[in-house]
């Protein structure tokens, strides 16, 4: 069976349509941007240590990082990340599971 020539091109007309529907952007899924991991600037030190981090300025990019939208935990690793790694209290806190980031300004507080 031969179909009409206008029946084809409707439904040419129709397909072209739909394809067309779907590559818009408007109805396509949005794609969450990468966000960059969130880092601390200096390294967090021995008090003999002459070129170590200051508590102001470690309280600073913190401060910053939640302004900016990182959440606590992101935040607590990069802290941590920052120790240097020779220090006792590194290994303290990266045997702590769950630590708030209250709870880990305090102890570094305490360190400083």
């Amino acid at each position: 069976m031969v179909k009409p020539v206008k029946l084809e091109q409707e439904e040419k007309k129709l397909a072209v349509e739909q394809s067309a529907k779907i590559s818009t952007t408007k109805e396509s899924p949005a794609i969450a941007p990468s966000r960059k991991e969130f880092k601390i600037l200096g390294q967090i030190g021995d008090s003999c240590q002459k070129d170590r981090l200051s508590f102001t300025s470690l309280a600073h990019q913190i401060n910053a990082g939640l302004r900016r939208g990182y959440n606590e935990e992101e935040i607590v690793e990069a802290v941590i990340r920052v120790i240097n790694p020779g220090l006792r209290l590194r290994r303290y806190f990266e045997g702590k599971l769950d630590l708030e980031l209250a709870r880990l300004r305090k102890i570094l507080r305490s360190h400083y």
